[in-house]
């Protein structure tokens, strides 16, 4: 959290690039988790 604040214009809180964020993290977890488990 402390990055995002130093950046500014990173994390935009209009919640359209925080979830656009989000879901590209979660997705890279998901494949990250079924790489390490196969």
């Amino acid at each position: 959290t402390g990055f995002a604040g130093e950046g500014g214009g990173v994390v935009v809180p209009d919640g359209g690039t925080t979830v656009m964020l989000l879901g590209v993290a979660l997705g890279a977890l998901g494949m990250a988790r079924r790489f390490l488990m196969s």
